[in-house]
């Protein structure tokens, strides 16, 4: 089955990764953009970040809240400038965007993937006073299986016994509000996720119980060290009912959580905010998270 699963997955890559490769990012007049910047991750490996603000608020000199950006596709497929159209329409919003990237699993194990998104992280502490961000006001938005990382990336910030579990580096960012596009939350599922990713993402991993059980997004030492969430889904999204459990999981927690979930429109696919921001439900979704992020 883990050869199946390895060899599938191959094939997924070769064949999206060209055409994802291949998207030359449409900069607005209106935006600048610091496109492919290079950093290290904490095993030397190359990572790569896309940086957005609206060039009024460049021009102002006020501190702009900040919003990292991390991107979906199951955990395979995907890299940090295939959201460059939500990028700016956060970023003429106000805020300033970083888009990390992070390695894929064909070439990492997933412990690897969320050091490098906490690599990320330390990359925009490091470097958002040169472009006037808030360290007050940091925010994540995520979608599909990027919001999967960052609930373990943000949580491990705020939990020793995940930490101790993960066991890389972290940054001294406070992130403030999370918002997440069709969350890929869940890998203990009866369904194929749940059949399929588990021996493949956690290999060796799954003969430790401790670990295991802290995998659940649901576990204590996660969902309690989360930020106020904003998820959004629909169901016409192959994951919507995820967006429903963990939404459930999060009040039960009493973590605060503001759910967008939009029923009978067809063109809502998943995480559509993001791979379909022009359409009108997508713009309200993005105006409600920029809302929410304002909030006290």
């Amino acid at each position: 089955m883990n050869s199946f699963i390895y060899y599938f997955s191959r094939m997924i890559q070769r064949k999206a990764d060209p055409i994802l490769n291949s998207i030359t990012p449409v900069i607005r007049d209106d935006i600048e953009a610091k496109l492919n910047l290079e950093y290290q991750g904490d095993d030397g490996n190359t990572l790569k970040v896309d940086i957005y603000r609206g060039k009024k608020h460049a021009e102002s000199g006020a501190k702009l809240p900040v919003m990292i950006m991390v991107h979906g596709g199951g955990l395979y497929t995907g890299n940090q400038t295939i959201e460059y159209n939500l990028c700016q329409l956060m970023a003429i919003r106000g805020f300033l965007v970083f888009s990390i990237s992070y390695r894929l699993m064909t070439d990492a194990t997933l412990m690897q993937e969320i050091a490098d998104v906490a690599a990320g992280f330390r990359y925009v502490d490091k470097h958002l006073d040169n472009f006037n961000g808030d360290r007050g006001r940091v925010n994540v938005v995520a979608e599909s299986a990027g919001a999967y990382l960052s609930i373990y990336t943000v949580a491990m910030h705020r939990s020793q016994a995940l930490w101790e579990k993960i066991n890389c580096r972290t940054s001294t960012l406070n992130v403030r509000r999370m918002a997440c596009f069709s969350g890929m939350y869940y890998t203990d599922k009866f369904d194929l996720i749940g059949m399929l990713y588990p021996q493949q993402i956690f290999k060796d991993m799954r003969k430790d119980k401790e670990f295991m059980k802290m995998m659940n997004p649901e576990h204590p030492e996660i969902i309690n060290n989360l930020p106020p969430m904003h998820l959004t889904s629909s169901d016409a999204d192959f994951l919507g009912k995820y967006t429903l459990s963990f939404a459930d999981a999060l009040k039960k927690a009493g973590i605060k959580c503001k759910v967008m979930f939009y029923r009978g429109n067809k063109e809502l696919t998943h995480a559509f905010p993001a791979q379909k921001s022009f359409l009108p439900e997508s713009i309200e979704v993005i105006d409600d998270v920029t809302r929410f992020f304002q909030e006290d």
